[in-house]
């Protein structure tokens, strides 16, 4: 299938950041998105895979912020009669044995229970055979408002995916770090391709750098603290290709516009160690270094706790998108999308002229 709809039902951490991370991964697999549609938490895509959706699975196994992700087959009016009447379409498309998942949100008139009921009872009277244990197919049914939305799953997240990497859980910990799921979605952020080069020049524990080559991207960190280098690389043991080194994040060991992808989460100066004359000065100086290392229309994804947005331009940088994620009532975390293009470049030769 070269173009179709999928639905991807959101987590609710945050409003816009699970969508963000849908669109820049469409992006990162160079598709185009014909149409968006948002119905509570459910986000529905039009795309045109260019030829290649064959990467769809690749795709889904990198998504952090979505639950589920379905293959829509209809949308219709939340009416009984026409969720009928899509469902009996939908039959002889089914292969195997199935099961019925529904979920109802802001419509009082159904119940999932009864809609997995009585869908199901359709389906088997067509001769489709069940399977609630293990079936080869699981149709996903949304009601939410006046819409009806029906498709099958494509892709559905392990509730032991994440927490099976909780920091604390790792062989080296430090308190403060990102969590998995958020972790993944900001490397999603930077649109980096498996063959690419990703680059975390604050790698503190590792966080980021596990999540990155868990989806088969090639990891290069730096820290300035020999401990956290050790620990980090404790941590990524288990991962192949992952290059970690002693270093200033204001002073990058890399050529000009040599690198893929950048993300990191510079220290706060709550709990971390700060090289420098001070964190602003700290924050500049590793903006500048990211900004020469980093490919023309590439991609860098920086957190920070206050607003960063001027070293960020001074830097030479677009900011694409900002993200605020509250992490408890004295913090906020900031989450900047940034890219170098040519039109950074016009900027800074106006600069300096």
């Amino acid at each position: 299938m070269l173009t179709g709809i999928y639905g991807f039902e959101l987590s609710g951490e945050d409003e816009k950041l699970p969508e963000a991370e849908v669109i820049a991964l469409f992006e990162t697999y160079g598709a185009k998105i014909k149409g968006l549609n948002r119905l509570n938490r459910l986000l529905l895509v039009e795309v045109d895979w260019q030829g290649r959706s064959d990467l769809l699975s690749e795709f889904t196994a990198r998504i952090a912020l979505s639950h589920v992700v379905i293959e829509v087959s209809e949308v219709t009016d939340a009416d009984p009669d026409k969720i009928k009447k899509n469902v009996l379409k939908i039959s002889p498309m089914i292969r195997g044995s199935y099961a019925v998942d529904a979920k109802v949100w802001n419509n009082p008139s159904f119940r999932s229970v009864e809609l997995e009921r009585s869908v199901g009872a359709l389906l088997y009277h067509e001769g489709v055979w069940v399977d609630l244990k293990n079936p080869d197919v699981i149709i996903k049914l949304y009601i939410i408002g006046k819409t009806c939305v029906l498709g099958k799953i494509v892709y559905k997240r392990s509730k032991r995916e994440f927490s099976e990497r909780i920091p604390h859980l790792r062989p080296f910990f430090s308190p403060g770090v990102l969590k998995p799921q958020l972790a993944r979605a900001i490397v999603n952020l930077c649109c980096i391709k498996p063959s690419q080069r990703l680059l975390d020049p604050f790698v503190g524990t590792g966080g980021i750098l596990l999540e990155a080559g868990l989806m088969g991207i090639a990891c290069l960190g730096i820290d300035v603290q020999e401990r956290m280098v050790l620990g980090a690389s404790n941590n990524l043991e288990a991962l192949d290709d992952v290059n970690l080194m002693l270093g200033d994040a204001r002073s990058l060991p890399f050529k000009n516009s040599s690198i893929e992808g950048i993300v990191t989460d510079p220290p706060y100066g709550r709990s971390s160690r700060i090289k420098g004359d001070s964190l602003d000065s700290l924050y500049r100086d590793a903006l500048s270094e990211i900004f020469r290392v980093l490919k023309s229309g590439c991609y860098a994804v920086i957190i920070a706790d206050k607003p960063v947005s001027e070293l960020i331009d001074l830097a030479g940088f677009l900011v694409i998108a900002e993200y605020r994620i509250r992490v408890h009532r004295s913090m906020t975390r900031r989450i900047y999308v940034m890219k170098k293009s040519i039109r950074s470049k016009t900027i800074l030769s106006e600069i300096s002229v």
